[in-house]
């Protein structure tokens, strides 16, 4: 059987992890709870009695009752992390398609997959009971989103940029001219990152401490 995560060392890691402190600790724990989790009794206040002496919620979080596990918080992440890139690509300029193909391919599923595993997120998330092995891919995106949800909550979009510049998906918009239109091949640079071009002599660099997400956005 799997032991289930207590809240106070999964907190404590997660914070090293993501280089950000909560002031409320119980959202970084919510977003670790997979839909159908049963919350360890005495890690958070679960023990609420109504009428008649019975539990009120068996999965709960500080006072706010989670069923859905971190689901709800996904829903706030995910749009916070399109804002935080959405807000990236406006500074830096280009065209609204190349926004939309850095959401879709720095947002996407298996974008946010690759970097919880990178980051040895799966250990912390308070699985079903029924679930075995591995976390399952659209477990561990929702999780990512939950986090960046979390962080949000705490203390807004400024925090999630830098959470995810943390994480390694905040990308570097980078513009290059290439003689005679031929696309250069990928270089690998220093510090874990990759650059290049594509066929629109446009690359988007996401740096991370091991292995890198490139994204490629065309200018049109």
């Amino acid at each position: 059987m799997a032991t289930t995560p207590r809240m106070a060392p999964t907190v404590a890691q997660l914070q090293k992890i993501i280089r950000y402190r909560f002031t409320n600790a119980s959202l970084l724990w919510e977003a670790m709870q997979a839909p159908g989790s049963i919350v360890r009794a005495g890690e958070i206040t679960s023990a609420a009695v109504g009428d008649g002496g019975a539990p009120l919620e068996r999965h709960s979080v500080g006072f706010h009752r989670v069923p859905d596990g971190n689901k709800r918080l996904a829903v706030v992440g995910d749009v916070a992390l399109k804002m935080a890139l959405v807000e990236e690509w406006y500074v830096g300029g280009g065209t609204r398609e190349r926004a939309s193909r850095i959401v879709s391919d720095i947002g996407s599923n298996a974008s946010l997959v690759q970097v919880g595993r990178r980051h040895g997120l799966e250990r912390f998330i308070n699985k079903h009971p029924a679930q075995q092995g591995a976390v399952e891919p659209i477990t561990m995106a929702g999780t990512v989103e939950a986090i960046f949800g979390a962080v949000y909550l705490d203390s807004g979009m400024s925090s999630v940029t830098h959470v995810m510049r943390t994480l390694g998906l905040m990308p570097r918009l980078v513009r290059k001219i290439v003689r005679d239109g031929a696309a250069d091949p990928f270089v690998k640079k220093k510090g874990g990152e990759r650059s290049g071009h594509d066929d629109d002599n446009v690359v988007v660099v996401v740096a991370a401490a091991a292995d890198t997400v490139v994204a490629t956005a065309g200018v049109s």
